[in-house]
């Protein structure tokens, strides 16, 4: 596993000095999805609107999300790190990867607001650091994909207003 603390401090350092592949990448966030799924299905059986039975499937659910998101960020993230001269797609996981441990904070009532909001700039940082890139370019780069797809949904619903006034 990797140092959690270090990931924060020296991202750099701590991507280039990880085994090569995507291995300990995948353990890290299928662990973290793992935890953070666990979590959820304790404050939902706390809440009484789960039994313990139903936390298997919840489990099961958060180890593929903690797979697939930091692939499904790097994936959209790393076209514009190419064309800002980053270094291969591989880095560029492990910073996501890397970091999910850290959104474990999204999970706890009332600390989220402000943990999710810190868990990106870690992700500035980290892109930023890893790839060499100036700071309005990592921030041009980790936006871009969330600012896209926003203009996409507003389209999308703009056009079934204009092509189906009766709903």
């Amino acid at each position: 596993m990797i140092n959690l603390s270090k990931m924060i401090k020296k991202p750099k350092e701590t991507v280039n000095n990880s085994k090569k592949g995507f291995e300990q990448g995948l353990k890290t966030s299928a662990i973290s999805g793992l935890a953070l799924s666990l979590i959820i299905s304790l404050q939902l059986i706390y809440l009484n609107l789960i039994t313990l039975t139903q936390t298997l499937p919840i489990a099961t659910t958060g180890i593929l999300i903690g797979l697939i998101g930091p692939a499904m960020s790097a994936v959209s993230v790393h076209p514009l790190i190419y064309y800002f001269n980053g270094k291969n797609y591989e880095h560029t996981y492990k910073c996501f990867a890397f970091l999910t441990p850290h959104s474990l904070i999204g999970s706890i009532p009332g600390i989220n607001i402000l943990g999710l909001p810190a868990l990106f700039a870690l992700q500035i940082n980290a892109l930023k650091q890893v790839h060499e890139l100036e700071w309005g370019k990592a921030i041009l780069a980790a936006t871009m994909p969330g600012i896209g797809l926003t203009i996409i949904g507003i389209a999308v619903l703009l056009g079934i207003q204009i092509y189906t006034p009766f709903l």
